[in-house]
């Protein structure tokens, strides 16, 4: 199974210019099974990406790429996204969220 596990779309991304339905019809064109949809610190609800599966044959899966201090890093697995995290090396300072 060839799935592309890590994917932008529109509105919710906005390095992206493609909705998530132009997006699956590109995985398919390129032959992948399926897309995993990891929006920049947004995670799309299950029943969204559930849907899109059915109604178009395809794997839609759902992570999301978080902004951290350190980068960026792509997270799967989640069900719900916990603004504000601590990260070893941050001298106790809590991440907002917001770039600084």
């Amino acid at each position: 199974m060839l799935i592309d596990l890590h994917c932008h779309t529109q509105p919710l991304s906005a390095c992206s210019s493609l909705t998530v339905e132009e997006l699956i019809e590109a995985a398919r064109r390129q032959g992948l099974d399926g897309v995993c949809l990891t929006e920049h610190d947004r995670l799309r609800p299950a029943d969204e990406t559930d849907r899109l599966a059915a109604t178009h044959g395809l794997v839609v899966l759902r992570g999301m790429e978080v902004t951290t201090e350190l980068g960026h890093a792509l997270v799967y697995g989640r069900t719900r996204h916990r603004r504000g995290c601590s990260w070893p090396g941050n001298s106790g300072r809590w991440w907002t969220g917001r770039a600084a």
